[in-house]
């Protein structure tokens, strides 16, 4: 059978999607000659700002961009801008937050609730869009991790969170478990 959606993880695409758009191109018209819907974790740059989103490849714009951003990883904390001309200019650390696409994805007849990375602790912001979705999607790098207890950590949270939602989620990620799980946490790992 052919897959009618893919879901990579954050940071498949790690330099700016506006830098290998071009190289894409070619892909994304077999992908959609195939009707198959690719949601990628992807940086993006629009109007000299930059995000970290789930990212729709097959139409090249962003369907959720990450709320909580990591300090000194993502962006440069307030108290810390004014020597920020002295700290390594990283396109990871110049991210910002926009609510705009804080918003449910919608693939067909779905409703997809979205988080990144870390967002998986804030049960409070997962929430607010919880209640409307179908289905919940987490990605995440966690290639930071070698050998750690921390991926087991954030798959238990994303477990926690199906049960706290009665919601299945998607969660995909980079080096760790990728699985489904059901809204009573139990999972199908992929192989």
């Amino acid at each position: 059978p052919q897959p009618d959606i893919s879901i990579w993880p954050e940071s498949t695409i790690s330099t700016s999607f506006n830098e290998v758009r071009l190289q894409t191109l070619k892909s994304i018209k077999k992908l959609n000659d195939n009707n198959i819907t690719v949601f990628t974790g992807a940086y993006v740059d629009i109007d000299h700002n930059s995000y970290n989103t789930v990212f729709n490849l097959n139409k090249q714009q962003i369907a959720y961009s990450k709320q909580h951003l990591i300090p000194f990883g993502e962006y440069t904390p307030k108290w810390l801008q004014t020597i920020k001309n002295i700290l390594p200019n990283m396109q990871q650390n110049n991210l910002i937050k926009n609510n705009k696409f804080n918003t449910l994805i919608k693939y067909q007849d779905i409703n997809i609730s979205a988080s990144i990375c870390y967002e998986i602790i804030f049960p409070n912001q997962l929430r607010v869009n919880n209640n409307s979705a179908n289905i919940l999607l987490h990605i995440s790098d966690l290639g930071w991790f070698e050998q750690s207890w921390v991926k087991a950590y954030l798959f238990n949270l994303a477990r926690i969170r199906a049960v706290e939602s009665q919601k299945p989620m998607i969660y995909v990620v980079n080096r760790g478990l990728s699985a489904y799980i059901q809204k009573d946490g139990s999972f199908f790992q992929s192989s």
